[in-house]
């Protein structure tokens, strides 16, 4: 939804267990968002992530139970607050980009 972009200071997003599926866009103005839990919606569209390096306050990322179904971004390189990473059970169909491995802030990773 379009009002979403209003919602400057949302530190934490849980959609978890919703079904979502198809697009979802994250508004470019969520600077403060430091938590990110899209778990069991299998139908989400892999778009979201394409913007996931815009959210440079991010400490929790939790995808699980959902379909990626290409790379993940480089974008996430710029994430440098991300602790915890959590894809279990999900179908990853393309690479993980090397600059993963060089995170120094990311302890947990599933």
């Amino acid at each position: 939804p379009t009002e979403w972009q209003q919602l400057t200071n949302l530190s934490t997003l849980d959609l978890a267990n919703n079904f979502l599926s198809g697009l979802v866009l994250l508004p470019n103005n969520w600077i403060a968002l430091d938590t990110l839990v899209l778990n069991s919606n299998r139908g989400l569209s892999v778009e979201i992530l394409e913007q996931i390096g815009i959210l440079q306050k991010l400490e929790t990322l939790e995808l699980q139970g959902g379909l990626i179904i290409s790379d993940l971004p480089a974008s996430m390189k710029d994430l440098t607050n991300l602790r915890d990473l959590n894809l279990a059970e999900c179908g990853l169909l393309g690479s993980v980009p090397t600059s993963l491995g060089s995170m120094t802030s990311l302890g947990k990773t599933f």
